[in-house]
């Protein structure tokens, strides 16, 4: 198995993190992803001992406009994955003529 290496930096709890193999935990994963549709709220949990997250998006009235079930761990520990499932959802939610404040992970 190949492993691929990559330079991240990524703003948690306020602290920036550098790392060649960064890896996510589950609760950074849940925050980066909670805090990436603003000014929608967004409510993530992780199940399966954490191997496994959903979230909902919600619009100004509380109802959601989109839900994730599943997020494995392979995906949200890896940034760049993470990152490319949240912008996909921003994209459906955008193509809903909903703006959403710029949100960029890397």
């Amino acid at each position: 198995m190949l492993l691929q290496r990559w330079h991240a930096t990524v703003n948690v709890n306020n602290k920036l993190l550098t790392d060649m193999t960064f890896r996510l935990s589950t609760e950074q994963s849940l925050q980066i992803i909670t805090t990436a549709f603003a000014p929608l709220l967004c409510t993530a949990e992780a199940f399966d001992a954490g191997r496994q997250i959903r979230f909902r998006v919600m619009n100004s009235n509380g109802v959601p406009i989109e839900t994730v079930e599943r997020v494995t761990e392979r995906q949200f520990s890896d940034a760049r994955r993470l990152e490319s499932i949240i912008n996909a959802v921003r994209g459906f939610i955008g193509e809903r003529g909903v703006t959403l404040d710029h949100w960029k992970l890397l």
